[in-house]
């Protein structure tokens, strides 16, 4: 995912094939609602480095999850105030404990990636058992974007657990429509945040993964586009299921 360096400033391009955000649309994503300075945020991408200085700049506790090994090490070299963890799919359990306000998913699932499989439901129970109780999980997609997972994909994905559903949507300003037409840069494309708010009553992560296993088309059929080539096993042990 690509972000300005700071709130105030945006670059000239930004790359077609990310999520991106403006200034007004970060705004909007941390204050509706509003989501205070040193709130504890964990960042979950590939490579979500820019995301973590962001936010760092906005005065966020910030823990970056990130994919590679290269990434961790960049995070720690470049961006000591924030901690970087390594994820390894699979594992389906954080590095520590921790107790976050907020989890924000930005590319953390590969693009071929089913996300109605157990697999992947197990991965994401692991970062909602991370939550404290209240506390929000945010997916960001973009609807008209063909080679990622759509609002949808994330909605049906996060429909097997507990917890309070909002889509939102936030469109670039009108003025910056037309100063990339003029410039001829990239049109802004409107952002999606798929976000599900979790129970106050606090869940263990054994109760995280029984939702998971529990829930609808799990193991069965595909969820887009991206995922139609690719079957995602099963994990070890587990049965495929579907409940009404």
């Amino acid at each position: 995912m690509f972000v300005h360096r700071y709130p105030a400033m945006e670059p000239a391009t930004q790359p077609e094939h990310s999520v991106s955000l403006t200034t007004g649309m970060w705004w909007k994503l941390l204050t509706r609602p509003m989501l205070p300075p040193r709130s504890r945020l964990l960042v979950v991408g590939s490579r979500p480095l820019d995301v973590a200085e962001l936010l760092i700049n906005l005065a966020y506790d910030v823990t970056g999850l990130c994919l590679t090994a290269e990434a961790v090490i960049e995070g720690r070299r470049t961006l000591p105030l924030a901690d970087f963890q390594l994820w390894s799919p699979g594992a389906r359990e954080l590095p520590w404990d921790a107790e976050f306000d907020l989890v924000l998913i930005t590319d953390f699932l590969p693009l071929d990636c089913n996300l109605y499989d157990l697999a992947c439901r197990l991965e994401t129970s692991a970062l909602l058992a991370a939550l404290k109780p209240a506390s929000r999980c945010l997916a960001l997609c973009t609807a008209e974007d063909t080679q990622h997972h759509s609002p949808e994909c994330w909605r049906r994905h996060l429909a097997c657990f507990p917890g309070h559903f909002q889509t939102q949507t936030f469109h670039p300003t009108l003025w910056r429509r037309c100063r990339s037409y003029w410039h001829k840069q990239p049109t802004p494309r409107a952002v999606t945040a798929v976000s599900l708010r979790v129970p106050e009553m606090a869940l263990s992560f054994s109760e995280w993964k029984a939702f998971a296993r529990a829930g609808m088309l799990t193991g069965k059929g595909t969820c887009c586009q991206p995922a139609t080539h690719i079957a995602q096993p099963l994990a070890v042990g587990t049965v495929s299921r579907r409940v009404a």
